[in-house]
C-alpha cells in the first residue's frame, strides 16, 4: 500500500507500476507454480525507481500521461 499527499507522485507511483517495464525486470526472480509466474505482489518490492521530484521534467510527464490514462478508463 501506498499513501500519497501529492496527486502528482500518486500519478508517477501507477505510470510506472502499471508499465511493462517492472514486469520484466522481475520475471527472471519470480518463483513459478503450475499456472505460471507468482508472487508479483512480493517482488515488485525490490524494483528500483527515482523517488518522484516534480522539478524532474520526465517526471512530472509520467504523471500527466497516467493522469490522462485514469480519466480515459
Amino acid at each position: 500500500m501506498f499513501y500519497s499527499d501529492d496527486l502528482l507522485e500518486a500519478y508517477y507511483m501507477t505510470a510506472i507500476l502499471n508499465s511493462s517495464l517492472p514486469n520484466l525486470i522481475i520475471k527472471d526472480y519470480q518463483s513459478r507454480g503450475l499456472y505460471g509466474a507468482r508472487d508479483i505482489h512480493k517482488k515488485i518490492l525490490d524494483v528500483y525507481f527515482p523517488n518522484f521530484d516534480e522539478n524532474d521534467e520526465l517526471h512530472t510527464q509520467l504523471s500527466v500521461l497516467s493522469k490522462t490514462a485514469h480519466e480515459k478508463a
